[in-house]
């Protein structure tokens, strides 16, 4: 985000929802990174002692703009294991067959994993506060090498082991058809992704690839950066029903329901 506003020029900051739509601001919703590049603070100074209820700076917020700030990458741990994934060369796929001896060999690799070595169990990637606000509707499955070897020079860097073990994983795919935006993905004749999902698993209609529906208030008379990227059908003149969508743009296991 911060390296993305750097680079505006006069006209882009002024249309700021065109400018950062590649960049995900799910906490003020830009309002921050807006009043930021206007020069606007609000952050407070207090004594110790007082600072509850007040806006105080992040800690760490100097170094982390200045690339100062430690990260997980800088510490060098002995013995560390690297993981590489591999991910579908189709935006949607079902997993037919997974082929993981030629992965195997492959010098410095230690294990395959696949869907295969994680637990059939339903969960949600949205991640909010409550697990009643998410659907369940993904199983974590996996297809990645991890690699580690002391024994290999020092010059076949670690990582590119990892690599080397997905290029050798062979995978048979089905392919299925596919969808990129959202109204799209609701109309009658789109692909289901999770047709057999009901409200028990927190799915509006799984029929129509609608994982929640909700009424919000009228957007119409909000500037065209403002109103709702995703479709919408208006219930009064007041209030709008706004739907968010599944998309299928990933490949899935044969066992398991397309996931998005």
């Amino acid at each position: 985000m911060i390296l993305t506003c750097a680079s505006l020029n006069q006209a882009q900051r002024q249309d700021l929802g065109a400018a950062l739509k590649g960049n995900l601001c799910r906490c003020t919703g830009y309002r921050a990174i807006e009043d930021a590049l206007n020069g606007k603070t609000h952050i407070e100074d207090a004594a110790a002692g007082t600072a509850f209820g007040r806006s105080l700076p992040a800690p760490a917020g100097p170094q982390v703009v200045r690339g100062a700030a430690r990260y997980t990458f800088d510490t060098a741990i002995e013995g560390l294991l690297h993981i590489k994934m591999l991910r579908s060369p189709h935006p949607h796929a079902r997993i037919i067959s997974i082929d993981k001896t030629a992965a195997l060999s492959a010098p410095g690799v230690h294990a395959v994993l696949t869907f295969e070595d994680a637990p059939d169990r339903l969960f949600s990637t949205a991640r909010h506060e409550r697990a009643w606000m998410d659907p369940d509707d993904t199983v974590c499955w996996i297809m990645s090498s991890v690699s580690s070897d002391r024994r290999l020079p020092p010059s076949s860097p670690r990582p590119k082991r990892g690599e080397e073990g997905c290029r050798r994983l062979k995978v048979d795919y089905d392919i299925l058809p596919d969808v990129f935006d959202p109204a799209s993905a609701i109309a009658p004749s789109a692909p289901l992704i999770h047709g057999d999902k009901t409200p028990e698993q927190r799915v509006a209609n799984g029929q129509r690839n609608i994982v929640a529906e909700t009424t919000v208030s009228s957007a119409m008379s909000l500037p065209p950066s403002r109103k709702p990227l995703l479709p919408t059908r208006k219930r009064s003149p007041r209030s709008v029903v706004q739907h968010a969508a599944w998309k299928p743009m990933a490949a899935s296991p044969g066992s398991i329901p397309p996931a998005s």
